[in-house]
């Protein structure tokens, strides 16, 4: 019976010793958006609204680290990020341009390995989707809605190569991050 009290004694601490994420951060430009967190099944564990360019966000049950969906709304449509969280404090700014990767700052080292790999991606991937969206943009302008069907599917044709080669990059270029770290 005494080793019994211990043993539930030892499991009502360890179950008050919860880990908790701690995230603030910047969003220049999207006040009124909401900045979610979102596990592996899709569930929205946390979120906040942007006020005054800045946001927090404080998740009191933390169930273990891994890696997250950082949701970012903007003008209806959703910016995700992946995102490593642990019992760890992080400030997260949202970049203006779409195709950026957050910029953080924590003493995770795992999220900190990860953001190294995805500020090199977009240092290198800037060209490949400046290609792609160039041509989704001309595609939808009313100049292009008057061409023939051929030269209509000509120019998805370009799109969809284009796209390829973004995928293509992509591959390489964590090739290229895994040799040089």
């Amino acid at each position: 019976m005494k080793y019994l009290c211990i043993i539930l004694i030892g499991l009502l601490i360890s179950g008050c010793n919860t880990k908790e994420a701690r995230i603030t951060g910047t969003a220049h430009g999207l006040n009124g958006e909401v900045v979610s967190i979102i596990d592996l099944a899709g569930t929205v564990v946390d979120s906040a609204v942007i006020k005054d360019d800045q946001y927090q966000i404080k998740l009191q049950e933390l169930p273990s680290p891994g890696f997250f969906t950082f949701n970012v709304q903007q003008d209806g449509h959703p910016r995700d990020f992946e995102i490593y969280l642990e019992d760890a404090k992080y400030s997260i700014d949202i970049p203006a341009k779409t195709t950026d990767y957050l910029r953080i700052k924590t003493t995770s080292k795992t999220q900190n390995e990860l953001s190294a790999y995805c500020n090199f991606e977009d240092s290198l991937m800037y060209k490949f989707h400046h290609a792609v969206d160039s041509l989704n943009i001309k595609i939808a302008s009313p100049e292009y809605k008057k061409l023939s069907d051929t030269e209509f599917d000509k120019k998805v044709k370009e799109i969809q190569l284009a796209q390829a080669r973004e995928q293509g990059a992509r591959i390489g270029i964590m090739g290229m991050f895994a040799a040089r770290y």
